[in-house]
């Protein structure tokens, strides 16, 4: 995977604070909040997306974090798209237990 795009609902990206990854859970580095368009899935959606322009190295997990303002609830099923750096093209949906459109109040 060469990077990870995660579309969010308005709120959460009005809600959101700050973005990381990291390879080894201790060492986290900052990338940015801007959400926008990704112009290496624009045939996959026209929705503005949060970019992770870092991937996987080999068969090593690299780990994600995003930070909001607010609770939200948990999306068993929230969409997100992954690049390829060779190999699979196309959309290539992935989803994960991710960040709900509604708050936790």
């Amino acid at each position: 995977m060469s990077h990870w795009s995660i579309p969010l609902s308005p709120l959460a990206e009005a809600s959101l604070v700050s973005a990381e990854y990291s390879f080894d859970q201790i060492t986290w580095i900052s990338v940015s909040t801007q959400v926008d368009r990704d112009p290496t899935i624009k045939s996959c959606t026209g929705d503005d997306v949060l970019k992770f322009d870092v991937g996987t190295k080999g068969s090593e997990p690299t780990y994600y974090r995003v930070t909001f303002d607010q609770s939200f609830g948990t999306n068993s099923f929230a969409t997100s798209y992954i690049k390829t750096g060779g190999g699979r093209n196309g959309c290539n949906l992935y989803y994960f237990a991710g960040v709900g459109g509604t708050t936790n109040d």
